[in-house]
């Protein structure tokens, strides 16, 4: 059932601020965290990913549907991954169409060194926002993501 509380005005506002929140949010972690590490915010999000399933995954299609962008995306990134020393691509050897991707000892540490870097951030972080209830707005956030991803899936699906 709609929220009838809230006008298309609302939502339109609120749709418009999270948008410029996120942008401000990904440019300070960019600048502050990643350009000094030669490294971009998707990147990062593939180590991430690496790092929570134990250091690989089994196909470019699990990446790719993690990070809910091209095929063609990811394969360049992970080639400039690559390249960079962060990821190495072997045959899967019960399937030798699909590769592995695997974190590297350098992707491990440039992971842990921008962890690292951001929890140093947290107290400053802290700070600045107060009382804000970041729990709620962390779930808050999670449905949007959740209900606006569905919709995406479903649009490609229908193309």
């Amino acid at each position: 059932m709609p929220n009838t509380r809230l006008s298309e005005q609302d939502v339109m506002q609120f749709f418009q601020s999270l948008m410029e929140a996120s942008h401000a949010v990904h440019m300070f972690v960019e600048k502050v965290f990643f350009a000094k590490r030669d490294i971009t915010l998707h990147q990062f999000g593939v180590l991430k990913q690496l790092m929570t399933r134990g250091g690989s995954v089994s196909t470019m299609t699990e990446l790719w549907c993690d990070h809910h962008t091209t095929k063609g995306n990811i394969t360049g990134m992970i080639d400039r991954m690559i390249e960079a020393g962060l990821v190495s691509r072997t045959e899967d050897p019960s399937d030798r169409r699909q590769k592995k991707i695997s974190i590297t000892k350098l992707g491990i540490k440039k992971h842990n060194q921008i962890e690292q870097d951001m929890r140093s951030h947290v107290p400053e972080f802290m700070e600045k926002i107060g009382d804000l209830p970041l729990q709620k707005l962390t779930e808050s956030l999670m449905t949007i993501k959740q209900v606006h991803m569905s919709g995406v899936e479903k649009y490609i699906s229908h193309k």
